[in-house]
């Protein structure tokens, strides 16, 4: 599912690009709420939607590039 995978594709690209910037501004209410946003679209199974089986991003690991 193409549209499925461009929904992933910027679902992550966002938690990548908001999460160092909460670590260095734990406040900001704007970027804290586009991280949510892609928690809710990824976990309400939008970002599954067409797919068979388990997501394959669930093998990422993504703590390295923040550690």
């Amino acid at each position: 599912m193409s549209l499925t995978d461009a929904i992933v594709e910027v679902v992550m690209k966002t938690v990548c690009e908001c999460a160092p910037k909460v670590i260095d501004a734990p406040d900001d209410y704007l970027l804290r709420s586009q991280i949510m946003w892609a928690g809710s679209l990824a976990h309400n199974n939008l970002t599954g939607c067409g797919t068979v089986g388990d997501f394959a991003t669930h093998m990422l690991d993504l703590s390295a590039a923040y550690s």
